[in-house]
Parts: C-alpha cells; sequence; structure tokens
C-alpha cells in the first residue's frame, strides 16, 4: 500500500494506475467547486429556460405600460380648425391660448382625446407573472422577508417557507465554507511541499528563517481553519448559548452530573469560537490523565469514608 498515492477510476473502473504523490494530504492536481448547482437541472427544469423567459415578459410588459403612460400624462389634442380664428395655430404647449370663434353646434374647439388608464390591468399580470418567477427561481418573498400576496398566514406557516426556501442557501453556503477549506488546505500542501527559505524571507523573521536552516527545513504546518458564513455563525451562537443556559447549570445538579462530560462542553465551546490556537483548553490526553487522577481521588474517599462507618453514622450501642 501506498501512504499517499492518487489514481482515476471512470465507470468503475480503474483507468490511471496508483501512483505516489508528494504532497501529504492532498491526492488530485486541483481543487475545483462550485458554490450554486447546476442552473439547467435545478429543481427538474431548467432556471434558465423557464425563469427567464417570464422575466423578459415582465420587462416588456412594463416598458409597453410606459409609453401607454405617457399618453395618459400627455393626452393628444383634438382641434377644430373651422372654429379658431387663425386655422394655422395649431402648435401647442403648456398654458397656450387659442383665439376661437362660435361654432354652429356650439361644440368645442379644442378637446382632450382620453385613453382608458390600464395601470391596474397591468400590475395584476405582473403580479401573475411573479408568482410564476417565485415558483421557479430560489429568491421567494419569505426569503426576502416580505408578507406575500396572501393576507391571513399563520406563524408557522410563515416559519415554514421561510426554511424551506432557505434550505436551498444553507447548501450554498455550505459549499462555499468547504470548498475555501479544501482551497487553504490545498494551499498548505502545495506550501509544505515546495516552499523553499527564500520563499519565506519576506513573511517570517529572521531568528525563525536561521533556526529552520539549523533543523534542515521547516516543520509540518499546524493549525485550525474555519470558514463560517452568516448562517453558521447564527447556528453556532445558537449552540453557545444553550451549552451556557441549560447544559452548564444541569452540571452543577447532582442528579445530572453524573451523565454530563465537561470537558467534551467545553470542546464544543472551543470549536465554535475558534479558540484552538490559543491553548485555553488541556488537550484530550492531558484531559483524560486529570480524569483519570479525579476518578481515584473519588474512590478513595469513598474507601476512607466506608472504614469510618460511613458518613453520617452515630456510635454503636452495645
Amino acid at each position: 500500500l501506498l501512504p499517499k498515492a492518487t489514481f482515476t477510476i471512470a465507470g468503475g473502473r480503474v483507468i490511471e494506475l496508483p501512483r505516489d504523490v508528494s504532497y501529504r494530504r492532498l491526492r488530485w492536481p486541483g481543487v475545483s467547486w462550485s458554490p450554486m448547482p447546476d442552473l439547467l437541472t435545478h429543481g427538474g427544469r431548467g432556471l434558465l429556460e423557464g425563469v427567464i423567459t417570464i422575466w423578459e415578459s415582465m420587462c416588456n410588459l412594463l416598458c409597453l405600460h410606459e409609453d401607454a403612460l405617457k399618453w395618459v400624462v400627455n393626452p393628444p389634442s383634438e382641434v377644430n380648425v373651422n372654429g379658431l380664428v387663425d386655422p394655422t395655430d395649431v402648435e401647442d404647449w403648456p398654458g397656450k391660448k387659442y383665439l376661437t370663434k362660435n361654432t354652429p353646434n356650439g361644440q368645442q374647439v379644442i378637446r382632450t382625446i382620453e385613453r382608458r388608464d390600464t395601470t391596474n390591468s397591468i400590475l395584476a399580470n405582473m403580479q401573475y407573472h411573479d408568482m410564476n418567477f417565485q415558483r421557479g427561481s430560489m429568491i421567494t418573498d419569505a426569503v426576502q422577508g416580505l408578507p406575500g400576496y396572501r393576507k391571513d398566514i399563520t406563524a408557522s406557516e410563515a416559519s415554514q417557507n421561510l426554511e424551506q426556501s432557505m434550505g436551498v442557501f444553507g447548501l450554498m453556503g455550505s459549499n462555499m465554507e468547504s470548498g475555501c477549506i479544501d482551497l487553504i488546505r490545498a494551499s498548505q500542501d502545495v506550501i509544505e511541499t515546495f516552499g523553499t527559505i527564500e520563499d519565506f524571507q519576506d513573511v517570517l523573521r529572521p531568528e525563525t528563517l536561521m533556526y529552520a536552516v539549523q533543523q534542515g527545513g521547516f516543520p509540518e504546518l499546524s493549525g485550525s481553519y474555519s470558514v463560517s458564513g452568516v448562517a453558521a455563525m447564527m447556528k453556532d451562537q445558537e449552540l453557545i448559548k444553550i451549552l451556557t443556559t441549560v447544559i452548564a447549570p444541569f452540571s452543577e445538579s447532582p442528579v445530572y452530573q453524573p451523565y454530563i462530560d465537561p470537558y467534551a462542553v467545553l470542546k464544543s465551546i472551543e470549536r465554535r469560537t475558534n479558540l484552538r490556537d490559543e491553548g485555553v483548553i488541556v488537550d484530550e490526553q492531558t484531559a483524560q490523565m486529570k480524569k483519570q487522577v479525579m476518578m481515584q481521588a473519588a474512590m478513595s474517599d469513598a474507601a476512607m469514608s466506608d472504614a469510618d462507618g460511613g458518613p453520617g453514622e452515630g456510635p454503636v450501642e452495645g
């Protein structure tokens, strides 16, 4: 078995034999990841094929309505030139005065041609298109924090809709966080494998470089990496609150104390606060040693208590 090797499979068959690699953890020539799924296969139908056409229709409808509003705001006028004192005076501008004559039947010489306003009909069509658009996209009213089209909706239903809609974004965030961690680890492997003394002259102190030269090279890089989005950070804060307000008080009770591991609670808090590199909490081996010492001390106290006749036991009468 090769401790550090890579091979390639396709269709369940090995198409490239295993070969040794110089990286400590990296087993492929690069790391690639995507924060979004395939747009053409999401949800069983294509987003680009179904949603963008609706969006284009909405844009065209608004453009046509914008043109129609110009005729509503600035409507055309009908002029009876036979009723004008000057038949050639047909130009129009705001505040203009016309000199007119009496018409035979008292007809109006200049009148405005009104057009029906279709704003309500356009808004109804836009609402219908928007409903279809949200069904094929991930940005719904629940995700945006909007009330939506329904007026009567319960709090549990709103919470359920929000959770379902945020599921896609949660997976996207997880993919981004995992991809960033993989990129950091790949960079660490490349630095450990190909990094030289000259590469570290601008980032390390001279005494550190001298020590590395004396030791024959740099030791393996160590450290913990954490890439967290807003959702992950909020979840970690919620878990920390539960640990400090619920679990910690239970550990002080003699009834629940035997069933709670204090070291596991501390490690959980350390992991979610990114304090691994600070050395605040001891490692697992030291914790196990301290736990054994405490158990031995408790057993010794119990043995001494039994030898003295037990706690709270009065004198024996003959």
